[in-house]
């Protein structure tokens, strides 16, 4: 998550959720594994992924979450 912040700047916000400690969160986004990566865009879902996700791929749906 740092190397992706370190890519992305001030253009996104990324933000780690401990979910063992946050149930609400988990379940209010239908959280079953863990990790889940979402994207979000205008405080709607616009992708979500579960296990590990190389952090270039991650960049590369964040910009197509941004253009689209």
């Amino acid at each position: 998550m740092k190397e992706l912040s370190g890519m992305v700047g001030d253009t996104a916000q990324i933000l780690k959720v401990d979910v063992d400690k946050n149930q609400s969160a988990a379940a209010a986004y239908n959280i079953m594994g863990v990790p889940t990566l979402m994207i979000f865009k205008k405080g709607k879902v616009v992708w979500r992924e579960s296990g590990i996700v190389d952090a270039s791929e991650l960049r590369r749906k964040l910009e197509m979450a941004s253009n689209s």
